[in-house]
């Protein structure tokens, strides 16, 4: 009887063990990072939005909604997620990153782009690989937009990085780039990562918010966001933010991921005018209200920065909301024409944007394909919606 006893026990608690053991296999893969430690965290420690033993936002921001359980996600995700991706490969240019014109940009998708500014060449969010996610079966990239590899990229003067999600942060790309770029500029605790990948530490800058780097051509400020940061299980050990970026006479916003707040008002004070702002629009759902913005949101955005123009982004590349994939541009071509005096500007993937022509038409290229798309049963990805992976990758 005490023998069946113990075969009964270690039934139960065998398999919880070896699972145990298996996910902290898993969290120690490279892919993962690393947290700061030594001189990198007493930095992060000394920074003004580190209290608690983690960063925090400037306001009160809740990653899910008010009264959003575990129990509504799962319910959620057992409903049909319509035309999360196109049915047909999206269209695409491809421009020379090699020789792009001064004063110049080219987005590659989601929130990656490149920007050719006071002579430098700076990359921001580069994401090569095509899955944003840790493991290779979730969070695919649509047809169509995988344009560029990184031989397709020139030499970096500077590689941005606006926070550690896989989405933002990918592996391939930092280690594709930490010979060929001159600084990786991003908020404390994020070059950890970046070390462990191989990185030179006297190419990496941290920063806290408000902090600006002078990189030859370029001055780049780190700005406050509204979001949050994770590579594994222990949240908020890297600061997130945008980047205010100016060189040649010129100067450009990148929100990163961002929920709306009074933060952007105070970023146009202080830092603004600029030619042109890159706007987190996409990614939204009524869980998660308080970390992204809606296109409406967005435009309302602009209008606090003082942008005669944005360009809506993390948008078309990955599904990470339950949206339609084209949502997102169709809503924010509607609340651009309501705010008064700005305009929308919406590129194919790989197509130049010049920042001097402010009358540069970018036509709503989604509309002219076919308006299927791919139903995901969000029930075959139910573990995006729990709450390891939900802090990952949103």
């Amino acid at each position: 009887m005490r023998l069946m006893v113990w075969v009964s026990l270690l039934s139960l608690v065998l398999p919880a063990v070896l699972l145990a053991l298996g996910a902290l296999v898993f969290l120690s893969l490279p892919r993962f990072g690393a947290l700061p430690s030594r001189e990198r965290l007493e930095r992060a420690e000394a920074s003004p939005q580190y209290r608690d033993g983690k960063f925090r936002n400037g306001m009160e921001t809740s990653r899910s909604a008010p009264g959003t359980g575990v129990s509504d996600m799962l319910a959620r995700a057992l409903e049909p997620s319509p035309r999360r991706v196109p049915a047909v490969a999206l269209p695409a240019a491809k421009s020379d990153l090699g020789s792009l014109p001064e004063g110049s940009l080219v987005w590659l998708g989601h929130s990656s782009f490149v920007l050719r500014l006071g002579g430098t060449t700076v990359a921001a969010d580069i994401v090569l690989g095509r899955h944003a996610s840790p493991v290779g079966f979730l969070v695919g990239s649509f047809p169509g937009t995988d344009v560029y590899s990184a031989r397709d990229f020139p030499d970096l003067d500077a590689l941005l990085i606006s926070h550690d999600h896989f989405d933002h942060l990918d592996q391939e790309a930092a280690e594709a780039f930490r010979e060929r770029t001159g600084a990786a500029v991003c908020g404390l605790g994020t070059g950890a990562h970046l070390e462990r990948w191989g990185w030179d530490p006297r190419k990496i800058q941290e920063g806290s918010w408000w902090e600006t780097f002078d990189l030859g051509g370029i001055r780049v400020t780190l700005v406050p966001a509204r979001h949050g940061s994770n590579r594994g299980i222990r949240l908020d050990r890297a600061l997130w933010g945008g980047f205010v970026i100016e060189g040649g006479g010129r100067k450009v916003f990148y929100s990163g991921d961002s929920g709306y707040g009074p933060h952007f008002r105070e970023i146009g004070r202080r830092l603004g005018p600029f030619d042109l702002g890159i706007l987190d629009s996409g990614q939204y759902d009524a869980a998660w209200p308080q970390i992204h913005m809606t296109p409406e949101e967005a435009a309302l955005t602009a209008v606090d920065l003082g942008l005669g123009r944005y360009m809506p982004v993390h948008l078309g590349r990955f599904a990470l909301a339950p949206h339609p994939w084209d949502e997102p541009l169709e809503r924010a071509l509607a609340a651009s024409g309501r705010a008064r005096g700005v305009r929308l500007v919406t590129p194919l993937i790989g197509e130049t944007v010049m920042l001097e022509d402010t009358h540069a038409l970018f036509g709503p290229w989604w509309r002219a394909l076919p308006w299927e798309g791919r139903t995901y049963q969000k029930a075959h990805c139910t573990v995006r919606f729990c709450k390891f992976y939900y802090w990952l990758c949103i």
